[in-house]
């Protein structure tokens, strides 16, 4: 039950850690800044605005299903693993939290950018791997630091959060935010199934993917704001992302132009 214990920890300081970053706060980004100190400005945006609600929903929701945990979750995870409701579809949602939609919807808009001679649709571009980079740094460290094991008695201790369902929300807050509620839901639809999946494939339980769809969405939302507010046309910067699951790996490159 340890972990239990280092999960309300470590997300209770990382919600409190809003004060330490509002008495640093950096000035709007702008070109004089580093990658690195662009890179931080961004990993720290959602802590320091209305959106760090969304680690508070998180944290909320992981201790109240923790505290009722053989009466909400243990039966959940035991009815869908072993119905398996999504069938032969699981498979395709689970791939709809592997990059596949970020890394299609940014190239998508770095094509139309460049064709059209579009600021906001580079900027649109960058925003959605930004988004879902930091997403997946946040979760990751959790993984390694919480240590939870998944479910059916696997020797996998990267249980919480859940990764795929940080990023299939990372891609439906960016779209929401950018192109409203009419591409809005249907991506926050993909996103619950996504997650969902997880759960019918038996490798996360429920409180994984709830804290998985907050962190996502606190930075698909909180990134896009910030874009906004600056009004900013993208620099000249270069970043390589390592992207994969458990059954590939791989490097995405993105460049600023």
């Amino acid at each position: 039950m340890m972990w239990i214990w280092k999960t309300i920890f470590i997300l209770w300081a990382v919600v409190c850690a809003e004060t330490v970053f509002s008495e640093t706060e950096t000035p709007p980004e702008s070109s004089s800044l580093s990658l690195w100190q662009r890179a931080w400005g961004d990993f720290k945006e959602p802590y320091l605005n209305e959106n760090r609600q969304y680690f508070i929903g998180g944290l909320a929701a992981t201790a109240t299903l923790l505290a009722t945990r053989e009466h909400t979750v243990d039966p959940f995870q035991d009815s869908v693993s072993q119905r398996q409701p999504l069938g032969d579809t699981a498979s395709f949602f689970r791939s709809m939290g592997e990059w596949v939609p970020n890394l299609a919807y940014a190239a998508g808009m770095y094509i139309d950018g460049w064709y059209r001679d579009k600021g906001l649709s580079k900027n649109r571009s960058g925003l959605m791997i930004r988004a879902t980079l930091h997403a997946g740094i946040l979760t990751s460290i959790l993984k390694v630091t919480v240590q939870q094991r998944r479910p059916g008695n696997s020797e996998n201790y990267r249980s919480y959060p859940s990764g795929h369902t940080t990023t299939a929300f990372a891609f439906a807050a960016v779209v929401g935010e950018e192109h409203g509620w009419k591409w809005g839901m249907p991506a926050y639809s993909l996103a619950a199934v996504a997650g969902f999946s997880r759960i019918n494939d038996n490798k996360h339980f429920l409180h994984d993917v709830i804290m998985g769809a907050c962190i996502g969405t606190a930075y698909g939302r909180a990134l896009s704001q910030k874009m906004h507010s600056n009004s900013q046309l993208v620099g000249k910067n270069r970043m390589v992302i390592p992207i994969g699951s458990q059954d590939y790996l791989g490097m995405a490159l993105y460049q600023e132009f």
